[in-house]
């Protein structure tokens, strides 16, 4: 976790000197198991590990009594994850964290959120989702490839203004339900029930009524190691609209996008409570 500077100077053919550049800096980040505090999580939840699952959703709160000067989330997980922290989303990144041969190795992606952390309660929030680790993978309609049971794997570095340290991470403390999105596959698609929502769930004094607890577990194999991400992340990086939009005659709405491309369809809807709305990509 340290933070090291550095700068570059250059010399031509006829040696002459460029003299220095401005400082840059990079960051470390956790370089063996010893540095992970947190704990490998699963919820307490029943599943049906054959089919599909709700997502299951995962908070801590804490609190802060003295300003803090840096934060540092580090966090992968068995399945997919994405990050809340006091409400508001962590990060830019999505499909987090990412795909890797998960019998030998898993990634963790590092996050700077000392803009989203304040004095007095706070809350962090995890969603999980079943991802290529145990979701339906390739087309021979088989799951559980690397395990079946999502797990997350966190800590929060709280590096104080008096030069003090203070980690956050899963454990037995932590709770877990579930929430609107009933199924969620890479190559099936999700279920969102709107009715199910939890607002205010990764904010701090939420009630936490029907939750239940967590429990410490490890990955399938034990020898897996934490690596850095070993490329760019998935992000969203472009918003479109559709070039035409058309009405079939079986009452559907088609879409044309105008390009090749994935992603989401964001839109707006008003129907009475209940209503199945359906959207396919193609």
């Amino acid at each position: 976790m340290q933070r090291y500077y550095w700068q570059v100077q250059v010399w031509d053919g006829r040696n002459r000197s460029s003299g220095w550049s401005k400082a840059a800096y990079f960051e470390m980040g956790l370089l063996q198991a010893g540095d992970w505090q947190g704990k490998w999580i699963t919820p307490g939840l029943p599943e049906d590990t054959a089919k599909p699952n709700p997502s299951p959703y995962l908070r801590r709160g804490f609190t802060i009594g003295k300003p803090v000067a840096a934060a540092r989330i580090y966090a992968t997980a068995m399945g997919l994850y994405e990050l809340e922290l006091n409400g508001t989303r962590v990060g830019d990144q999505v499909f987090t964290p990412g795909w890797t041969a998960y019998d030998f190795r898993y990634q963790y992606q590092t996050y700077d959120v000392t803009g989203q952390i304040k004095t007095g309660e706070n809350c962090l929030g995890a969603i999980l989702g079943d991802g290529w680790f145990r979701g339906y993978l390739a087309w021979a309609g088989s799951r559980n490839s690397y395990g079946d049971k999502l797990g997350l794997l966190a800590q929060l570095v709280l590096t104080y203004a008096d030069g003090t340290r203070e980690v956050v991470a899963t454990d037995e403390s932590w709770k877990a339900a579930t929430g609107p999105i009933l199924a969620s596959d890479i190559y099936n698609g999700e279920t969102y029930d709107a009715r199910l929502e939890r607002p205010g769930w990764s904010q701090p004094g939420y009630v936490e009524n029907g939750w239940t607890g967590v429990k410490v577990t490890s990955p399938p194999v034990a020898s897996v190691r934490l690596v850095a991400p070993g490329g760019p992340p998935v992000r969203r990086i472009e918003e479109i609209r559709p070039v035409k939009v058309q009405k079939a005659p079986s009452g559907e709405y088609l879409l044309d996008m105008g390009q090749n491309m994935v992603g989401w369809v964001r839109f707006r809807i008003q129907a009475p409570s209940g209503t199945r709305i359906t959207l396919r990509h193609a």
